[in-house]
């Protein structure tokens, strides 16, 4: 299909109107800066790149406990984010990545809170209303996630 006016969309099934969607933005993604982008992207990845080319946000890398040496996630965050975005950024990336690969579809973010820390350079990033800043957390900064050891 070539270029469709907006009453033209509106005629057409669903089906064909997502298919046409689908079409342009893949001929968008082939931009070079969104190259990178997976094949069906989310608005959020979509921003989060944009964010990211007109430096209003950061690349962070995350390393799961299960991971290998060099296996790690890397999470776009807004440079001005608080530790409870960034905490939200990890559910929705880790979450994306999970669904994309065929994993479980829902995962316990309350459990996995209550279970470990995001850590950056050993230090536990506790205040949720703090800024990564004030924790040290710049670009290409690596966090980890830390066990929570329980009281008796």
């Amino acid at each position: 299909m070539d270029q469709l006016e907006e009453s033209e969309l509106l005629e057409l099934p669903h089906k064909d109107v997502c298919d046409y969607l689908s079409n342009e933005v893949n001929s968008i993604i082939k931009d070079p800066l969104l190259r990178d982008l997976p094949s069906n992207p989310t608005i959020d990845e979509i921003k989060s790149r944009v964010a990211l080319e007109k430096g209003k946000a950061i690349i962070v890398y995350l390393k799961r406990p299960n991971d290998g040496e060099d296996d790690s996630i890397s999470l776009v965050v807004e440079d001005t984010a608080t530790i409870r975005q960034l905490k939200a950024t990890v559910a929705r990336t880790l979450a994306l990545k999970i669904k994309r690969e065929n994993g479980p579809e829902h995962i316990s973010w309350r459990y996995v809170w209550k279970t470990y820390w995001l850590s950056h350079n050993g230090e536990k990033l506790i205040e949720d209303r703090k800024t990564i800043r004030e924790y040290g957390i710049h670009d290409q900064s690596k966090l980890t996630f830390m066990k929570r050891l329980r009281r008796k």
